[in-house]
């Protein structure tokens, strides 16, 4: 018999793993055409010899015309984990495990000693208590110390989980990036361990809020490598602390901190460490709590030139001359010249950007706030 037929019935996932790990499969081909399969493992059913050049697993759920995939099942982790080893070099693993609640037990801490050399996992955690959380992301990231790319957004991560978190991501000292947006991280900062090689940190999308400033100035400090690192839309009003802790990345190009809470008190602080680190490329200070005066400060202080975006020519604010003050007082056309770039600035309900070398920040102001939102509610978050 070289061929089985188990076309348009309802195998899931977990039933296709079932299949794989079963010595009689692995002589033959096994067609599972219109079952509730990912079209990964309906591929390597019907192709075994697919198996060592597979590079990329996707377990994603998904509808689709005649099925469902729907996420592996807390109990078929195991079964994940037991085949995994026939693909020797599989780089790349998406991965969606649901938790129903029950048969807790089958899910075991075994280590498997031969594991495939993965470089990227992307982990979807659906409707899972806080323990069984950390237990399955303690088991998961054991198996693949040599991470590079992980991705745990969206999986509702909160406090409770930091210590764990810490501990499983430090399992993978080769890890470049980590991805924790979308979750609910909030007064705790203490879930980044040391992690000599990283190099991006995504933090977008959380509650982070000062209280957790302390502990993760303490973790990116460990982090020498870090070229960018997003903590927009979170809760952070002080980011006095914080710029210190970039101002010690000496390689940092690109930070985000759009959406939060920040005032015009934090400008100096942000003017001060981007003129010391010249490396920083693109800084984004959107939809936080700047006066029009804090941003026309501002491009005076960074000695730069502020322009409305996208618009040809749009130059809004020349704050590069050495002494604007000084020129203002001396009268005649400086006075004029200040007066126009002024009213330019604080009539620009947009996203402005400052330009001063290489560096690019994006920032607004909020004078004009209700005839900002009154625009904007149609064109959404100005682009970035």
């Amino acid at each position: 018999m070289k061929t089985v037929h188990l076309t348009k019935n309802k195998i899931s996932n977990k039933g296709a793993f079932l299949l794989l790990l079963q010595d009689q499969c692995k002589r033959v081909q096994v067609e599972t055409v219109g079952n509730n399969i990912s079209d990964d493992l309906v591929s390597l059913l019907s192709n075994r010899q697919n198996a060592k050049q597979t590079a990329k697993l996707f377990l994603m759920p998904g509808e689709y015309t005649s099925r469902k995939v729907s996420p592996l099942p807390f109990t078929a982790v195991n079964l994940l984990l037991q085949f995994l080893p026939q693909l020797p070099n599989l780089q790349e693993l998406a991965l969606c495990v649901s938790y129903q609640g029950e048969e807790e037990d089958e899910l075991t801490d075994q280590l498997y000693e031969v594991q495939p050399p993965l470089k990227t996992l992307k982990l979807r955690l659906r409707d899972w208590p806080f323990d069984n959380m950390t237990r399955l992301l303690t088991l998961i990231l054991q198996q693949f110390p040599l991470l590079e790319v992980i991705d745990l957004s969206g999986n509702d991560i909160n406090d409770e989980v930091v210590p764990a978190l810490a501990q499983s991501l430090g399992s993978c000292q080769n890890l470049k990036k980590v991805d924790l947006s979308h979750n609910d991280l909030s007064e705790r900062g203490d879930f980044l361990p040391p992690l000599p090689n990283l190099e991006e940190i995504d933090l977008s999308h959380n509650a982070i809020s000062d209280e957790a400033v302390p502990c993760l100035l303490k973790g990116l400090g460990l982090c020498q490598k870090l070229k960018k690192v997003n903590l927009s839309d979170n809760k952070l009003s002080d980011v006095g602390e914080l710029i210190a802790a970039f101002i010690n990345l000496p390689i940092l190009t690109r930070v985000d901190i759009e959406y939060n809470s920040i005032s015009d008190e934090s400008l100096p602080a942000i003017a001060a460490w981007l003129t010391v680190r010249p490396c920083v490329e693109e800084v984004g200070l959107l939809g936080n709590r700047f006066s029009a005066e804090g941003v026309r400060d501002f491009v005076r202080t960074m000695k730069g030139k502020a322009y409305q975006w996208f618009v040809n020519d749009g130059l809004l604010y020349d704050g590069s001359q050495a002494d604007v003050d000084e020129s203002v007082e001396s009268g005649g056309e400086d006075v004029r010249r200040e007066e126009q770039q002024w009213e330019r600035l604080r009539r620009c309900i947009f996203r402005i950007d400052v330009k001063v070398g290489r560096l690019t920040v994006w920032i607004e102001h909020r004078s004009n706030s209700a005839q900002y939102h009154s625009i904007t509610l149609d064109l959404g978050r100005p682009f970035s």
